[in-house]
């Protein structure tokens, strides 16, 4: 019997010995997960600039060679000169962007310009007139008087005669 509980305890301990291993492989697992899905923005940057620096490492001996070794102000120099490379096209097509919607605003207020009405304009007063000059011409032009004629002061009627 003695062997028996050997091997018992030894199946048990190798047992709780897996399910550590499996658990702690799989927060290991989730733990890789979660910091792949937090740099997955930056990889494309970090290949760029890996690419960037192996291009741009004979420039910058060049540099250092001409500023008689000082190797960080050639590194200031060489990352101003990128940062124009960069910035300078694109604030141009921003500035250029904003001329184009400035000019596109401009012809879009020309083609909807529509004459602004006064205060109170297209109202009726008492007596059934309208109250200003411009609009009731366009109002009564459709509207006959009793005798055949357009008559601005005859108000609109309200059931057949």
């Amino acid at each position: 019997m003695p062997t028996e509980d050997k091997n018992a305890s030894r199946r048990d301990q190798v047992m709780a010995t897996v399910v550590e291993l499996t658990i702690r492989l799989g927060v290991l697992g989730l733990l890789l997960y979660w910091s792949f899905f937090l740099i997955r923005p930056f990889i494309t940057i970090a290949i760029w600039s890996v690419v960037l620096t192996v291009a741009l490492y004979p420039v910058y001996d060049w540099i250092v060679a001409r500023l008689g070794g000082r190797r960080r102000l050639a590194a200031a120099l060489l990352t101003l000169i990128n940062l124009l490379i960069v910035i300078g096209p694109a604030t141009w097509l921003a500035l250029g962007l904003i001329d184009s919607l400035r000019t596109l605003s401009d012809r879009l207020e020309a083609a909807a310009a529509v004459p602004v009405c006064r205060s109170g304009a297209g109202r009726r007063q008492a007596d059934g007139s309208r109250s200003d000059g411009v609009m009731s011409a366009v109002v009564d032009s459709g509207r006959e008087s009793r005798h055949g004629n357009l008559d601005a002061n005859d108000p609109l009627p309200t059931s057949r005669r």
